[in-house]
């Protein structure tokens, strides 16, 4: 009976051992998945990153091209007021022109030939 009963907790032990093995092997398998998964996300991290960068270079082109943008349009704007200046003189000296002229035919027409 001893020896029957020694054989049947071998039986158990031997059960025990390969319920605990599956178990491991399962784990070993999850740990692998796991690990997998970690690297996937990993290197999306890192192409996020990536286009994060590219973003951040774009924006900062729009920056400097919007500055220059704002710049070349005061340039402008000042031209522009440069040109109105200038044409309301040419304006008050055409009218000063026509005022002498007017004058100067007023005084010949005094002169008969």
């Amino acid at each position: 009976m001893a020896m029957g009963k020694g054989n049947e907790q071998v039986k158990d032990g031997l059960e025990d051992t390969m319920e605990a093995s599956a178990a491991f092997t399962e784990i070993a398998h999850s740990i692998c998945d796991v690990t997998f998964k970690v690297e996937e996300v990993s290197s999306s991290v890192e192409e996020m990153k990536a286009l994060t960068t590219q973003v951040i270079e774009v924006m900062s082109n729009v920056q400097d091209i919007s500055e220059k943008n704002a710049a070349a349009s005061q340039e402008s704007s000042a031209a522009t007021e440069e040109q109105l200046a200038t044409m309301e003189e040419v304006s008050s000296s055409a009218g000063s022109l026509a005022k002498h002229a007017e004058e100067l035919r007023v005084a010949v027409s005094k002169f008969k030939l």
